[in-house]
């Protein structure tokens, strides 16, 4: 194959990243690092045969990037980063860049040098190199604020430079200074694909709907699966460029008001005890006031609940309560109830609930 450390052949091709998701489960992840989107996914469910498994980390990353072609790079931090995995990637044509334990199996010991990095100083690193197929699996090691070993099949230290800034304490003076310090190629490198989850998972938790399921983790993991769906559909609306560009809570506003078009059909009770369509309840932006700020009767029956109130929602042009109904859940009224696309039919709602809170106990 005989990639050589070659940084520009690697620079046009495919990337993903390999990463874990601590959750009420254990998820791994294969995501694209430019972009964040999630390309394979996979739950842990335990040993998969009656003996204990061993080389979990290795497993993992040879399942999610089989469906890869030759030439991809993949990134993975310590947990996954070992030599025999490096050398079955290169049987598959594939290459790898992570970081790696300093007492791995197969690396060498003169990189073991503790969590002091003995013999190096702030900018610093030794590299060593083995030959497998044909192609150079470099371990190196670059001392920033503490030592950090580096397995890679590419950019080779030798060839390839870069800079890192840090900010370091001044004696001169009181306060910090930026320093530049020269850092691998690689490690540049291992940065740059490094956030590929973490844009990922940036999106997810920006509007996260797990906040609401708080019982099982088969819900649990159902809502993470419908959060990775809504955030690879943006980073591929975001990724078109015929289309107008929106903020992600934009996107997922117009993607609720979507759903709520296709939804079934929201009924409401009308004089003479038939039922009309009333789907504007569920669209757009509600707000409540006072009827006599809108110059009408003071005081009117609520449409949910039939007593008399003196608020309504301008929007939908009908009178709403908005004091608690049950004096467990001070937040669910009137007006809640009728603007939840989760309930079809309000004017059944209260049936078979709690008794009301009275009127005069009402806070």
């Amino acid at each position: 194959m005989g990639y050589e450390g070659d940084l520009r052949r690697f620079l046009h091709a495919p990337q993903h990243q390999v990463f874990q998701f601590f959750l009420p489960f254990q998820i791994w992840a294969l995501c694209d690092p430019l972009t964040g989107y999630l390309s394979k996914f996979e739950v842990y469910q335990g040993k998969r045969h009656k003996n204990a498994e061993k080389n979990v980390g290795e497993n993992v990353v040879l399942r999610l990037s089989a469906h890869l072609p030759p030439g991809t790079c993949i990134a993975a931090d310590r947990f996954f980063g070992t030599l025999a995995l490096v050398m079955r990637l290169i049987d598959c044509g594939k290459w790898f860049i992570g970081t790696v334990m300093g007492n791995s199996e197969g690396l060498p010991a003169e990189l073991n040098r503790g969590k002091s990095g003995k013999g190096l100083q702030r900018g610093q690193s030794v590299a060593r190199y083995l030959v497998y197929k044909g192609v150079q699996i470099w371990t190196t090691l670059w001392y920033d604020t503490k030592p950090v070993n580096l397995l890679h099949t590419i950019g080779s230290p030798a060839s390839y430079s870069g800079t890192a800034m840090r900010w370091v304490k001044n004696t001169a003076a009181s306060g910090f200074k930026r320093v530049t310090y020269w850092c691998p190629s690689a490690y540049i490198i291992y940065n740059q694909m490094m956030g590929g989850v973490d844009t990922f998972d940036h999106y997810r938790a920006m509007y996260t709907v797990s906040l609401i399921v708080k019982s099982r983790w088969t819900v649990y993991l159902f809502m993470w699966t419908v959060e990775a769906a809504i955030c690879n559909a943006y980073i591929l609306y975001c990724q078109n460029p015929n289309v107008p560009k929106l903020s992600h809570s934009q996107f997922r506003e117009s993607l609720c008001f979507d759903l709520m078009r296709e939804g079934l059909p929201y009924r409401r009770r009308v004089a003479g005890g038939k039922k009309n369509l009333n789907p504007a309840r569920h669209v757009g932006f509600h707000s409540c006031h006072k009827l006599e700020d809108l110059g009408k009767t003071a005081q009117l029956c609520c449409v949910v609940c039939h007593a008399k109130i003196g608020t309504c929602c301008k929007q939908c042009d009908v009178t709403l309560c908005i004091e608690p109904r049950d004096a467990s859940d001070l937040t669910q009224n009137c007006y809640s109830v009728y603007h939840d696309p989760a309930i079809p039919d309000y004017t059944d709602y209260w049936e078979g609930c709690t008794k009301p809170v009275p009127r005069s106990k009402r806070k």
